[in-house]
């Protein structure tokens, strides 16, 4: 079975590179096996990104992914000490609907704060299907260390 596998890389917090990580998540899934994962993944960590590159003072950012038999564990590090808030948005607003996204398809999320004053944002996803064809290696772009 495809458990235990997991990969972390750097991203530079750019706007540019979101559709390189999206990518990025988009095959390891592929390759992991795990292609029903692949929307709600990219979309989280799209969120995640975005707020990051939005909000956190940093040049780097640090992606994780890690396969349990059933749930994906998505998480992102950054350096800002601020934790994600929920906003009230209008329905017209163009943004601010983060938390809600990743609260809707997630089965669990939470924030770890780390020693150097950032911290550490996760989000579980079901995993609701068996694992297929999997080959437990990593894509080689976005420079990610297994």
């Amino acid at each position: 079975m495809c458990t235990g596998l997991q990969v972390a890389a750097e991203l530079p917090s750019t706007e540019r590179a979101a559709a390189p990580c999206r990518q990025f998540v988009r095959s390891l899934l592929a390759a992991w096996g795990r292609p029903a994962a692949q929307d709600d993944a990219e979309l989280v960590v799209a969120e995640l990104f975005s707020n990051a590159v939005r909000h956190a003072v940093t040049e780097l950012h640090r992606l994780e992914l890690r396969v349990e038999a059933d749930y994906l564990t998505v998480a992102l590090t950054d350096a800002s000490p601020h934790w994600p808030q929920r906003r009230t948005v209008s329905p017209a607003a163009t943004s601010g609907r983060g938390l809600s996204i990743i609260e809707a398809l997630a089965r669990n999320w939470g924030v770890i704060p780390l020693a150097s004053g950032g911290k550490r944002v996760w989000v579980e996803l079901p995993l609701d299907e068996p694992c297929h064809n999997c080959h437990g290696t990593a894509p080689a772009s976005l420079a990610a260390s297994s």
